[in-house]
């Protein structure tokens, strides 16, 4: 009798292991880029800007604007800082996708799909948390610090089983 397997041969402590490994490596060099770089050249045309214009699409009377990591209104003002700005679940995505025995054909397809999930939803929960700065402050704090983070970790997570489901189905593809 033969024992077959539909998850990719490779033993789990190697998985945390890589993980591990990855992620240090991936944080260690997020933590090295310094703030203003971030700040200056990063949130702004990535994350403040395209959340602004979002804002006023969604709702032409708050007329936000936005300048280095701030998006304000007379409503409303939000700053995105280092920690706040989504990359710690990103980080923790890619480690886990490079980590999984996959070929690098699908890793790949794996962070490309992860990165956009992750930018699309941390775009959602900015414009969002405006909304909620604007006109009810006091969720803040905890939608900030609490539902939301738990949300996007369940749904990076989520992404991940998706995307290894879909990796072991391509071996049994192959194998046929």
């Amino acid at each position: 009798m033969t024992q077959t397997s539909s998850a990719p041969g490779r033993h789990p402590a190697m998985f945390l292991l890589l993980f591990a490994l990855f992620y240090g490596v991936f944080y260690g060099a997020y933590f090295a880029v310094p703030d203003r770089l971030l700040v200056n050249e990063v949130y702004e045309p990535t994350l403040v800007a395209p959340s602004g214009l979002l804002v006023n699409l969604i709702s032409a009377s708050e007329q936000a604007t936005w300048a280095d990591n701030r998006l304000q209104s007379r409503r409303a003002i939000l700053d995105v800082v280092r920690g706040c700005d989504g990359i710690g679940l990103l980080l923790l995505l890619t480690a886990a996708v490079l980590a999984f025995p996959a070929p690098w054909r699908l890793k790949l397809a794996g962070v490309v799909g992860g990165w956009l999930l992750m930018y699309l939803l941390n775009l959602a929960r900015i414009v969002g948390l405006y909304f909620v700065v604007a006109y009810q402050g006091q969720w803040f704090i905890p939608l900030h610090t609490l539902l939301i983070p738990g949300a996007l970790v369940l749904l990076g997570g989520l992404y991940f089983h998706l995307w290894t489901a879909w990796v072991v189905g391509q071996g049994a593809r192959g194998r046929a």
